[in-house]
């Protein structure tokens, strides 16, 4: 039998999951559009499609493995594409 606490995790971790899903689908979707914006080792598109990566890794790995150390991952991936979108929006960089 599931516990409601046992409920509420695995609840708040569809909700990671999903979270993550979305950041690396719209990352992958708007890698392209970034293609063009490059250094001289790395385009802005390749930092978006690194992101969405390691978001389906972290998600992946907190299906498979619901750690604290899977959560604090995800935490750290979540946090810093909140941090880069407040970053964009209220810097001018």
């Amino acid at each position: 039998m599931i516990t409601h606490a046992r409920k509420s995790e695995i609840a708040l971790i569809a909700v990671v999951v999903v979270g993550l899903g979305i950041d690396a689908y719209v990352h992958f979707d708007l890698a392209s559009a970034f293609a063009n914006i490059k250094t001289s080792t790395i385009s802005q598109a390749g930092i978006f499609r690194i992101d969405a990566s390691v978001a389906i890794v972290v998600a992946l790995a907190l299906i498979l493995r619901p750690r604290r150390y899977t959560a604090a991952l995800a935490f750290a991936v979540a946090a810093a594409g909140t941090a880069a979108v407040v970053v964009y929006r209220y810097v001018n960089v």
